[in-house]
This record gives structure tokens, C-alpha cells and sequence, in this order.
């Protein structure tokens, strides 16, 4: 039987963490371990995490004296945990309680899986709405392999949500875990690798509930002096850190986004290699479509989205 560890990574969130480890603690096939590591809080949470955790075994505490980010600190927990596969979790989301137990079907079906995933809901803190939202993949359990998957992306890029995945624990520390230069997009970089190397197993329920807030650490990919700089990281590491996963990224024309304005990017010599003209067309597009929302319903711009490739 595969064991299963979770990370949670938490800085200043007190008063959110309770929800979150919870639904970590109520699965119906329970974590082996879950790791809190708390990076350098200067609110009330390590008091709050310790009398959460007092009477659970299974769960263990880690701080770090300053706050060193969430990628360094993910990095710190893949190291310490021990589990075939691990968990990356947030403060401030909660999880299907039945998340490992169909991790645990799936593995049945198919042991060397890497990558196990699944649908989301998500929940607007300033709107207080509610959606689920659906990958683009059949809605039934089942392996995707590699193959398909990059033909997929060639058609139309694949979204991932993060806190629907487990991974294979080695699988990640064999690829240098994640990539501190590619901030907010480092598990988006992992996700894909491990899609294109491995395949992945698909479970067609919301696995994660996500609060999407303003002020959240992703929101930073907004302001594009600096994304600009993760989009530049990505493009360059592909060429030095995955050599093997080089020429297929080009193929499939994968970016986390689309804005024209990346073709700055493009332009140095260091990062031409990964210009195509599908690459091209679907910034062209994404651009067009971006000015477009202002005056086409959000479904008819998703369906057009996907019948130009983008």
C-alpha cells in the first residue's frame, strides 16, 4: 500500500488553517503524515496550530525562524516528509474528504501513476460565489497517457488546479523539486512536466475547494514586470534543467500566459529557440480575445478560445 504525505505550508494564517487541516485530517483513508511548516508567522499561529494539533499524531509542526516563501518552504517539506506520494496543500483551502481514497483507487488501477488529479470549486471571498470548474478532459476516471496529453495541449493549453494533486514524492525530487525562480507557476511547470513524462490519472469530482482573493500570492502574476521575469525563467530553464522535455514544450506551444507583450521576451537570443508560429497565433489571438471580453458573453469567448487553438 502507497503512503501518503501532505505539506502545508503557512504564513500568518491563523485564523484560516483550522478549515484546512481539518478536511486533511477527516479523509477516509487518513494522510501517513501531515508536515505544517510555519515560515516565519508573526500572528497568532503557531499558538492556534499547536492546540489544533495536540491531539493528532499523524501531525507535526516544522517553523522556520524567518520567512523564506512558499516555494523554499515546499522544497523544505518534500525533503522532510517520507511518503510515496505527497500532497501539496494551502492554508487556505479546504480538500474532498475522499481525496486519498481515490488516490488509492486510481493506484489500484495503475501503481506507477505520478500524477493524480482532479476538478474544482471555486469560492470568491469578496463575492462570496460559488463555481465549479471542470479540466478539459472526459469526466471519467481514468489514465490520460503522455502521448494524448501533448496532442491535447497542441489543440487547446490544459488547466490544472493545484490543490486537486498528489504526486509521486520521488518523481519530484528527481526533476530538482520546484523551481524558486518560477514563483507562482513553479507547480504549474511541475504539473506539465509530469504530464508529458508520465501521463496523469484524472478523478472527475472537485478535489479542492479554492478561495480565490485578491491578495493571494498567484495574484502576483498580474503585474507583469513580474511575470515577465517568471515567463523568461521558464523559457530558459527548459533549455538547461529539461533538455529531454525541450522540444516537446515547443511543440505543444505552452506558456502560462499569452500576452503579446511576452514576444520582449521571445526576442533574446537566449529565448528564440522556443518561437513557432503556433506559439505566435495563439498570443495574437489571446490578445484579441482579451479585448473581446468586454463585449462577448464569457461562454461564447470560451468556445471561440478553442475552436482558434488558444
Amino acid at each position: 500500500m502507497p503512503t501518503f504525505s501532505a505539506i502545508i505550508p503557512n504564513y500568518n494564517d491563523g485564523a484560516r488553517i483550522n478549515a484546512s487541516l481539518s478536511s486533511l485530517c477527516n479523509q477516509t483513508h487518513p494522510f501517513d503524515e501531515i508536515l505544517i511548516i510555519d515560515d516565519g508567522s508573526t500572528d497568532d499561529s503557531i499558538a492556534v496550530i499547536e492546540r489544533l494539533i495536540a491531539d493528532k499524531p499523524n501531525v507535526r509542526l516544522i517553523r522556520s525562524p524567518q520567512n523564506k516563501g512558499i516555494v523554499a518552504t515546499l522544497n523544505q517539506g518534500l525533503a522532510l516528509v517520507t511518503g510515496d506520494y505527497v500532497h501539496m496543500a494551502s492554508a487556505n483551502d479546504t480538500y474532498n474528504v475522499r481525496l486519498l481514497e481515490y488516490c488509492v483507487k486510481a493506484l489500484a488501477e495503475c501503481p506507477d501513476l505520478a500524477l493524480i488529479c482532479g476538478n474544482a470549486l471555486f469560492r470568491y471571498k469578496e463575492t462570496k460565489r460559488e463555481r465549479t470548474v471542470f479540466m478539459d478532459l472526459p469526466q471519467t476516471a481514468s489514465y490520460v497517457s503522455a502521448q494524448t496529453l501533448r496532442a491535447k495541449v497542441k489543440c487547446s493549453p490544459l488547466t490544472f488546479f493545484g490543490g486537486s494533486i498528489v504526486l509521486r514524492r520521488q518523481a519530484v525530487l528527481d526533476a530538482n523539486g520546484l523551481q524558486e525562480s518560477l514563483r507562482w507557476h513553479t507547480d504549474w511547470m511541475i504539473y506539465f512536466l509530469f504530464a508529458f513524462r508520465y501521463g496523469l490519472y484524472f478523478v472527475p469530482e472537485p478535489l479542492v475547494n479554492i478561495e480565490v482573493a485578491n491578495e493571494s500570492y498567484s495574484s502576483q502574476a498580474m503585474v507583469w514586470s513580474r511575470q515577465r521575469d517568471v515567463i523568461y525563467a521558464l523559457i530558459t530553464l527548459l533549455a538547461s534543467e529539461y533538455p529531454d522535455m525541450r522540444e516537446c514544450w515547443k511543440s505543444t506551444a505552452l506558456l502560462p500566459t499569452y500576452d503579446l507583450r511576452a514576444i520582449s521576451i521571445l526576442r533574446l537570443p537566449e529565448c528564440r529557440w522556443y518561437v513557432t508560429p503556433l506559439l505566435l497565433w495563439r498570443m495574437t489571438v489571446h490578445s484579441l480575445s482579451y479585448r473581446l471580453k468586454y463585449y462577448l458573453p464569457r461562454s461564447l469567448l470560451i468556445k471561440l478560445r478553442k475552436v482558434f487553438r488558444v
